[in-house]
């Protein structure tokens, strides 16, 4: 037996052993819902599914586990953040315009990287935000339900207008969990690691 078909049935057998169905659930009472899960399947593919209040959503897509790593990719890809950059008006002042996939207008929160280390953090906007204009480096959006966008870097020297789509579904891109002891310990939308794990069913 060649080296090749070993390394499949290794390969096959370790995916067989973490393959099925992990969950976590919190609904002690009327006031919070929260239902998260995600199925591996032999085939190194993925269905994750997450309810909280009134959010609800599916992903698929594909993943690899390398010792206690779990690592996901939703399939297809989509990109977490789309700006355009423009200028607008007067240099003193910066426009951030944030909307979702659908050209609609959603609440967010901005966060601002200027040149001189200095941050400003603008919460519960909607529409268009105007801000003054101070030697801007970077910005990062993140939805109101924790969705964050990889952090920006401007890149025209001369522009003041930014026009933001957000992706408001979940994107895993090469993002790793911790699995062990038959459980999994997930990311919150925020990439941050979550202080529950979910149990393998």
């Amino acid at each position: 037996m060649n080296k090749v078909v070993i390394l499949l049935l290794l390969f096959l057998v370790k995916n067989e052993e973490y393959a099925g169905l992990y969950e976590y659930s919190a609904n002690e009472n009327s006031a919070m819902y929260l239902k998260e899960s995600i199925n591996l399947f032999p085939n190194n593919t993925f269905t994750y599914n997450y309810a909280w209040e009134f959010s609800k959503f599916t992903v698929n897509g594909n993943y690899n586990i390398n010792q206690d790593t779990l690592t996901l990719d939703s399939y297809p890809q989509r990109d977490k953040i789309i700006i355009n950059e423009s200028f607008k008006g007067s240099k003193r002042k910066s426009i951030f315009t944030v909307k979702n996939k659908r050209e609609e207008k959603i609440t967010y929160h901005l966060t601002l990287f200027f040149e001189n280390d200095s941050v400003a953090r603008f919460e519960n906007q909607f529409g268009d935000l105007i801000v003054n204009s101070r030697a801007l480096k970077s910005f990062y959006v993140q939805t109101t339900q924790g969705i964050t966008s990889p952090t920006y870097i401007i890149l025209g020297k001369n522009v003041n207008n930014f026009k933001i789509t957000m992706e408001t579904n979940r994107v895993f891109e090469n993002e790793k969990w911790v699995i062990k002891n038959n459980a999994i310990r997930p990311k919150g939308m925020n990439g941050e690691f979550l202080n529950y794990f979910l149990d393998k069913k």
